[in-house]
């Protein structure tokens, strides 16, 4: 169980109005004529075919295919931005693509530390702006909240919301603004429950180095199979072409109240076939409900399988109350 705060929080995110100030994120801003010719060719999304004002999502491999980040893409007029969860990773990540720069016309930028990012979801939120401001899913602008600077994207984190990315020092003024506008704000432990339900990973948590991006099942979402050549490509092609990959990311709705930890085994009578990556009671449920990674052949909705002393079943993502 969670508390009743924790509990109307994540009400208020999913059938209300509120806001996460999230942690910090990593931001890449990708400049000049080349900008979208290059990053086409590190990354799973087809940014030549990406509109200006829209976001989609993206891996960015290594070259055996492993994911070295996972998160959005957007364009925006001059601008390309690359927009994951893990701030870490920033400066790992400039390297990475810098260091195939040659004579291309592109600069990247690290901004990661100038801005501050808040989400925010919920059936009744109002229009941020006034009654004739709108956004679709995806979708990309720029806005004033109160004379500030900011970008707005209707993007999935936890079910699709808006992300506002702001600057650092104006982080207060727009916390202010929200709040002023009657949506709640949320613990980040909140968001963490409401994806969890809807079935969206985080880099860090369920993805990580070790993954092929096709384990996350968002192939429809995040990757192009028709773009042609790029870092990595040649394994994402392998895996559709002739065959599948090994394991799959699930979530398993766990029965009782037996505890279950993340990092635990998962297993189907007496067969190791996975591991859990994270956790959560989903009030939605009214019972605990997993993350993790199993072998493909017991990914099918309505698998049995046992963690520890707990059981539990494979169930079809997202959760609906």
């Amino acid at each position: 169980m969670i508390s009743q705060e924790l509990q109307q929080q994540v009400v208020c995110l999913t059938d209300e109005a509120g806001f996460v100030r999230l942690p910090p994120r990593c931001e890449l801003v990708l400049r000049g004529g080349d900008r979208s010719k290059f990053l086409n060719n590190f990354c799973t999304a087809d940014i030549e075919k990406l509109e200006n004002g829209f976001v989609t999502e993206l891996f960015i491999l290594d070259t055996r295919g492993k994911t070295l980040a996972f998160g959005h893409v957007a364009k925006l007029d001059e601008d390309i931005f690359i927009s994951t969860a893990a701030a870490e990773q920033s400066n790992e990540l400039l390297q990475h693509l810098d260091k195939y720069i040659i004579r291309e016309d592109v600069s990247i930028e690290n901004r990661t530390d100038a801005i501050a990012s808040f989400f925010i979801s919920g059936k009744q939120h109002p229009n941020l702006l006034d009654p004739n401001f709108t956004i679709v899913q995806n979708q990309i602008r720029s806005i004033k909240i109160n004379s500030i600077p900011c970008r707005i994207a209707n993007i999935e984190l936890a079910d699709f919301g808006h992300l506002i990315s702001c600057p650092i020092e104006n982080e207060g003024e727009v916390s202010e603004y929200l709040e002023s506008n009657n949506i709640t704000r949320c613990d980040i432990e909140s968001l963490h429950i409401k994806r969890i339900e809807y079935g969206t990973p985080w880099f860090g948590i369920e993805i990580d180095d070790s993954n092929l991006p096709q384990e996350m099942r968002r192939d429809n979402k995040a990757i192009s199979f028709t773009k042609g050549c790029y870092l990595g490509q040649e394994t994402v092609a392998k895996i559709d072409a002739f065959g599948h990959v090994n394991k799959f990311l699930v979530a398993i709705q766990l029965d009782g109240g037996t505890a279950v930890e993340t990092g635990e085994q998962i297993f189907s009578d007496e067969l190791k076939i996975g591991q859990i990556k994270s956790i959560s009671y989903s009030p939605t449920l009214n019972s605990n409900l997993a993350m993790g990674f199993v072998k493909c052949k017991f990914a099918d909705v309505g698998t049995q399988v046992s963690i520890g002393q707990a059981t539990g079943t494979v169930v079809s993502l997202p959760i609906s109350a």
